[in-house]
C-alpha cells in the first residue's frame, strides 16, 4: 500500500462529480481545486510527485529533468499511474461518488488522459500537456478538452 498526501477541496453544495487535479503543492493547482469546489464539485488533488515536485520557480540552471523523472523517488508512469488510478476508486467506493472527471495540468495531463481511455473518468480536461503519447489520445472515446501550449 502506498500512502499519498491528498489536497481535498469540498463543495458548499453537493453534486455527483468529483474532479482530480495535479500537481499537489503548487498553489495555482490548489486554486483550481478550490474553483471546482466553488462550482459544486469535490476537488481531489493527489501528490503525484511523492513530496518531490519539479522546481517551478527559481529552477537552477543545472536542474536535470530526466534525472528528476528517474531519480530516487521515481516519477515514472508506473509509479505515478498507481496513484492516479487510486483516486477514482477511492472517490467511487469510499466517498460515494458515481462519476469522476479528470483535470490535468502539465505533468498530470498524461494521467488524466490515461484515466479516460476508456476508464473510470467520464470526461477530462487537460492544459499545457506533457508526456502524452499519440496512442493515449487515440484511445479516448469521449469528451476531452485540451488547452495546448504553443510549443
Amino acid at each position: 500500500m502506498v500512502v499519498v498526501e491528498v489536497y481535498i477541496s469540498h463543495p458548499k453544495r453537493s453534486t455527483s462529480v468529483p474532479s482530480c487535479c495535479s500537481p499537489h503543492r503548487f498553489i495555482n493547482a490548489q486554486l483550481i481545486a478550490n474553483q471546482l469546489a466553488a462550482n459544486g464539485h469535490l476537488g481531489v488533488m493527489p501528490d503525484l510527485f511523492h513530496g518531490d515536485p519539479e522546481p517551478l520557480n527559481n529552477r537552477p540552471a543545472s536542474f536535470d529533468l530526466v534525472g528528476w523523472l528517474i531519480g530516487l523517488l521515481g516519477h515514472l508512469p508506473d509509479r505515478v499511474e498507481r496513484v492516479a488510478q487510486g483516486i477514482p476508486r477511492e472517490t467511487q467506493s469510499n466517498m460515494g461518488y458515481d462519476r469522476v472527471d479528470a483535470v490535468g495540468y502539465c505533468f498530470g495531463t498524461k494521467y488524466a488522459v490515461r484515466l479516460f481511455q476508456p476508464g473510470p473518468c467520464d470526461v477530462a480536461c487537460v492544459a499545457h500537456t506533457s508526456f502524452v503519447d499519440a496512442e493515449e489520445l487515440q484511445a479516448i472515446q469521449g469528451p476531452l478538452s485540451i488547452a495546448a501550449a504553443g510549443n
